[in-house]
């Protein structure tokens, strides 16, 4: 008889630490579940620790995918100008970087702390970009090569200078004047004509009429085209 309701005690007891439902054990499912989760993270290194070492496959590293490295710059650039490629990861989670700028270069290995390099192109082109990060364990060299990044390098475009018209002389009979030298060959305009075309940084209008005025241009051109025409000379021829 007291056995019986110490028993019954102790039931309701329980039943009411737990908000009156006993407590269900965890199932040997469940717990397979968990351990399995676990083990899968840990087989394809998608730890998301901060400065946790990628995992090492036979494939090579293996980064998740929110912490995977990238290189990454400008999709376009000018021939002899900063290209400048841009390196993101953490540094705790390998040991170098190498860069292949996709030319006749020779590969970068820079430390695990640069977070960018800049390269300069020769010539025009479209250029492809590889990057690897490399981790050494045990006398053995483990790599993960990201997708390749990709540039276009066109030349500048350079234009041909304009001269000055700087000198000038003028009589009844002619008008003269030279130029600052600016190209291989020049153009001289008289009222917008073309009246001659020279190598020289000098020109002599002999066909001249007393009292009337002119305006002459000068304009040059070379292998990237031809220049903005001079600041105009106003001339009036004088009188005989």
């Amino acid at each position: 008889m007291y056995r019986l309701r110490t028993v019954v005690l102790i039931a309701s007891l329980g039943l009411a630490a737990s908000g009156g439902q006993a407590a269900a054990p965890a199932t040997r499912g469940a717990v397979a579940a968990s351990q399995g989760a676990a083990a899968s993270r840990a087989a394809t290194g998608t730890s998301t620790k901060p400065g946790a070492k990628p995992m090492i496959s036979p494939e090579g590293l293996v980064f998740p995918a929110e912490r995977k490295p990238m290189a990454s710059g400008s999709g376009h650039i000018v021939t002899e100008t900063d290209y400048t490629l841009k390196l993101e990861c953490d540094p705790k989670t390998f040991d170098h970087w190498v860069i292949n700028w996709g030319d006749e270069s020779a590969d970068v290995t820079v430390k695990n702390t640069v977070t960018s390099l800049t390269h300069k192109y020769k010539a025009p082109g479209y250029y492809s970009i590889k990057y690897r990060v490399v981790v050494s364990e045990q006398g053995k060299t483990f790599t993960f090569e990201g997708p390749p990044d990709s540039v276009e390098v066109v030349n500048a475009t350079v234009h041909t200078p304009t001269p000055a018209i700087q000198k000038h002389e003028v009589t009844a009979k002619h008008v003269s004047f030279t130029w600052t030298a600016s190209a291989p060959k020049y153009f001289v305009l008289r009222d917008g004509v073309l009246k001659g075309v020279t190598k020289e940084t000098h020109y002599e209008d002999t066909d001249v009429i007393p009292s009337k005025t002119y305006v002459y241009t000068v304009q040059a051109t070379s292998e990237n085209g031809d220049s903005e025409p001079s600041a105009p000379l106003k001339i009036t021829v004088p009188a005989k």
